[in-house]
């Protein structure tokens, strides 16, 4: 087991020899019986979207077994929170790192890897998808070859970074043109919509878009780089840019899981409360999630 999801009210996390007990707030104080309990080398990240007690030791705990905190917060997940350990101190990777940033010819050989590597991802959904979907094959094919140009354009050395986001963007209409039709009607799945997600697989996209960032974020220091200084987007206040790089290429990966998730009925719309506000996982779509996750 790498990670924990919290989602009951009141629980409370404690740890003793090394172990995370998961309790209710009515267990006492140093009975554990009633409690499950994991050993803190089997974890990677604790996921909490619920308010629970914790405390400082647990947390310096964490640090020491290099455990990622995750906080959800469920209707808003761009106000979640992370707490990483950064456990890597190779100085002069980062000196590189800020050496690439420096050299837009070289930052825009890479940013066009990146994006090469997320069309080929996105040709194979669209592949995949129309071997399911026989309506779709014909307009299926026409996506995918108009991605592959895309892909050869992107072998030109010349290219700017804002022209490689260009492509990128066009591609990524291309495609979510073809991935939209796959998903019931009932779903109204018509565009990709955020802050707050509108419908049920807007939902379940962003909320796994949102766990691939900070599982970039760990990659990253895990490496010694800095996540926050980026190579395809522009740096920005607050955001982990080289965590969204690394997202990209990995997209079309989490595209696809999100349909076969509706396309085998994990989450059904009575799994998702609607308001004007948006569209939020209840509780037992929440359970389902963490459980394919």
């Amino acid at each position: 087991m790498e990670t924990v999801f919290i989602d009951r009210k009141k629980t409370q996390l404690k740890c003793n020899q090394e172990r995370l007990y998961i309790g209710g707030s009515d267990d006492v104080k140093g009975e554990q019986s009633s409690a499950s309990s994991i050993p803190l080398k089997h974890l990677k990240s604790v996921v909490i979207s619920c308010d629970c007690a914790l405390s400082s030791g647990l947390l310096r705990k964490f640090a020491q077994f290099n455990i990622s905190l995750i906080c959800l917060n469920n209707r808003n997940i761009n106000a979640s929170f992370m707490s990483i350990n950064e456990t890597h101190g190779n100085i002069s990777r980062r000196v590189n790192q800020y050496h690439l940033l420096s050299c837009p010819a070289l930052r825009s050989r890479f940013s066009a890897i990146i994006i090469k590597r997320k069309l080929s991802g996105q040709r194979y959904v669209l592949k995949t998808l129309s071997n399911q979907r026989n309506a779709l094959e014909g307009i299926s094919k026409l996506s995918q070859s108009k991605l592959l140009t895309l892909q050869i354009k992107l072998n030109q050395e010349d290219l700017t970074n804002n022209e490689i986001m260009g492509i990128e963007g066009y591609a990524a209409k291309t495609y979510f043109n073809v991935y939209k039709q796959v998903f019931n009607p009932n779903l109204h799945f018509d565009k990709r919509t955020k802050r707050p997600p509108k419908d049920p697989v807007n939902v379940i996209l962003s909320l796994s878009y949102m766990l691939l960032y900070y599982e970039a974020q760990r990659a990253c220091y895990g490496q010694s780089l800095d996540p926050m200084l980026p190579i395809l987007h522009n740096t920005t206040y607050g955001r982990a840019s080289l965590a969204c790089d690394l997202q990209e290429a990995l997209r079309p990966l989490v595209d696809l899981w999100v349909w076969q998730l509706f396309n085998n009925r994990t989450f059904r719309l009575d799994h998702f409360s609607s308001s004007e506000n948006g569209c939020i996982l209840n509780k037992a779509g929440r359970k389902n999630y963490c459980q394919a996750l």
